[in-house]
């Protein structure tokens, strides 16, 4: 994984991570969130199997030595690095390799990603990084039957870490990890219920202010001063304290060509690859068929352009313009008339001319963020998976709101999301804790487009409670009330 994509996702550059897992190592003690393995083999259905057992243990635990993230460190023994036996390790092969296991056996699916290290002396070694997020308990959906007995698993298991053992997922875990749960949900929304009381106060004291102004000029016309002068500065007070009229025109929206979920025409180029290495130059074609979006924009008209240099030099910087699906991998740029874009290549970058690809941000000049995802839809073209949607627009909105700051603006933010294409598919939700599902199809979706639109208000709101509006829409298209056990 480049580092600089690693520090978009992870609190850690390569060198600052490789520093905490030396000490790790250093320290030699296994815990919940740490395990040393000597080697990493994925050959046999054993070795899969307890991989996933221990991926899903350390993801459903809780740690917050290194910021609740999980380390499986290989290629280490006896508190030093003796390297795996590999003689080559394909750090993406392996990533790949994983992606798959957990897509095709565990629910919902942790992120975990793979990095590898070489020292002076040749020794190879690497480490998982298990992610924390708040959807535990990661479980099997899917048998694995082993020639081993012991190693199988079924469907319906799962296991937590207690210090250094795994085992496997009692109630009072499950009570421990909703508790755990509910309280990390809780404290954001604390936050913005205490920065919308700061302003509110603050629009109070505004308010006050422009009163006080509107008083003393109304003294002023009864004492014989221009009235009709006066009254149309007492206007402009009362509607906006602090906002210059000028401000009040209305952001100008990129349109919409090929549906509501794309900014270009049918057989139309977004732009031409921007890359600082390799080629440049080749145009760049979204896939077509299903697809989702969500579009970012200030409420307000800044009243200028940035150009595309500057949009691709904090998109570079920051790497708050991913794709709303960014997993590890190589990443790149491209540039049109109207804006910056960054995605990723879907394959082999093999024809001279053109590239495809299934995802991308995209930064207009004006200020908005408009981005695409088309490679969700074409894994399983019968099922419309929620969690994974609604985690991608968490993130993305996230993202695209600090983008939206590094070019100088402030919230309130304008959102639009939706989905195209998904008329027939079968809504896939997390259960409720500590249940599972016995049918396996979930509601149909009846119609082919949903939409919503809102806004982020301040700094600190909680994404999810701002897009909300839009995951009770998905829920009430496919036929089904959105249950109140899932994050809000």
């Amino acid at each position: 994984m480049a580092d600089q994509t690693l520090q978009s996702i992870l609190p850690w550059n390569n060198e600052d991570l490789k520093k905490v897992l030396l000490e790790l190592i250093a320290h030699g003690a296994e815990a919940a969130k740490v395990d040393f393995k000597a080697e990493l083999e994925l050959v046999s259905l054993e070795q899969k199997a307890e991989l996933l057992k221990d991926v899903t243990a350390m993801a459903n635990s809780y740690d917050d030595s290194n910021g609740d993230y999980g380390f499986i460190i290989y290629g280490v023994r006896a508190g030093k690095i003796t390297g795996i036996s590999t003689t080559e390790i394909d750090t993406d092969k392996l990533q790949n390799t994983i992606d798959q296991l957990l897509k095709e056996y565990i629910a919902p699916m942790p992120l975990v990603y793979v990095l590898s290290f070489e020292e002076t002396t040749k020794e190879k070694w690497g480490v998982l990084v298990i992610a924390p997020r708040h959807n535990k308990p990661y479980m099997f959906f899917k048998d694995i039957s082993c020639q081993n007995q012991t190693k199988s698993r079924r469907k319906g298991e799962w296991f937590v870490r207690k210090g250094s053992t795994t085992s496997p997922g009692l109630p009072e875990d499950l009570t421990r990890i909703t508790q755990k749960q509910t309280e990390l949900l809780i404290v954001p929304l604390q936050e913005s219920v205490r920065n919308l009381q700061d302003r509110v106060n603050k629009v109070e004291g505004q308010y006050e202010t422009a009163l006080f102004k509107v008083v003393t000029k109304a003294v002023s016309i009864i004492e014989g001063e221009n009235a009709v002068a006066i009254e149309k500065e007492v206007k402009v007070e009362l509607e906006s304290p602090e906002v210059e009229p000028s401000a009040r025109l209305k952001f100008p929206l990129a349109h919409a060509k090929d549906g509501p979920a794309r900014f270009r025409g049918p057989d139309e180029a977004l732009g031409f690859e921007d890359d600082t290495f390799g080629e440049n130059g080749r145009e760049v074609f979204l896939s077509k068929g299903s697809a989702m979006w969500l579009r970012v924009m200030p409420v307000v008209n800044p009243q200028r352009e940035w150009p595309t240099r500057e949009l691709r030099r904090i998109a570079l910087d920051k790497s708050h313009l991913l794709p709303l699906q960014h997993p590890p991998g190589g990443y790149s740029y491209l540039r049109a008339s109207d804006g910056e874009g960054m995605y990723r290549a879907k394959g082999d970058k093999t024809d001279p001319k053109t590239v495809d690809i299934d995802s991308v941000a995209f930064a207009f000049k004006t200020g908005e963020v408009w981005s695409i995802e088309t490679a969700m839809f074409s894994w399983d073209t019968d099922k419309l998976y929620s969690t994974e949607i609604e985690k991608a627009f968490v993130i993305g909105i996230g993202n695209y709101g600090l983008f939206l700051k590094e070019l100088g603006m402030e919230p309130p933010f304008h959102w639009k999301a939706g989905l195209v294409g998904v008329r027939g598919r079968h809504l896939s939700y997390l259960p409720p804790p500590g249940h599972q599902w016995l049918r396996e199809k979930g509601p149909t979706c009846a119609t082919d487009r949903i939409e919503a639109e809102g806004q982020i208000i301040e700094d600190g709101q909680n994404p999810a409670t701002a897009l909300l509006p839009f995951f009770e829409k998905i829920f009430e298209e496919c036929g089904k009330e959105r249950p109140d056990y899932l994050p809000h």
